[in-house]
């Protein structure tokens, strides 16, 4: 599976791996939308640290955008964590950033992304 799924206290931990394509994505993004957690739910923090190449064109980040537009009315608080280190994964990350409905950073170390999200 190119994501292990963590959930947390306040939170979830999406941690990608190898090659990611657009098909492997969606499901990810939209399951934790459905379960019983996702309204309590305060901070996300998406890994991208271990992605080999990833597969997601900007239609499909525009397509993700309007989903989380969607899902932002069950939960508008949400905060979100990129973790990129590579110039493929950071452009996609700031991508998503430019339309997304929640507070969103991208950072380059999970110890960073850590300490913007302490706060919660």
């Amino acid at each position: 599976m190119p994501c292990k799924v963590t959930w947390k206290d306040k939170g979830l931990l999406w941690e990608f791996s190898g090659n990611i394509s657009t098909e492997e994505f969606h499901p990810i993004n939209l399951d934790h939308q459905g379960d019983s957690r996702w309204d309590g739910l305060k901070y996300l923090i998406a890994d991208f640290r271990n992605v080999i190449s990833i597969d997601l064109p900007e239609e499909e980040l525009v397509l993700i955008q309007a989903m989380d537009k969607a899902a932002a009315k069950s939960n508008p608080y949400l905060k979100i964590a990129s973790i990129a280190n590579t110039n493929e994964t950071r452009k996609l990350a700031e991508f998503y950033g430019t339309d997304t409905p929640w507070e969103y950073r991208v950072f380059e170390t999970f110890a960073e992304a850590s300490s913007w999200l302490e706060s919660l």
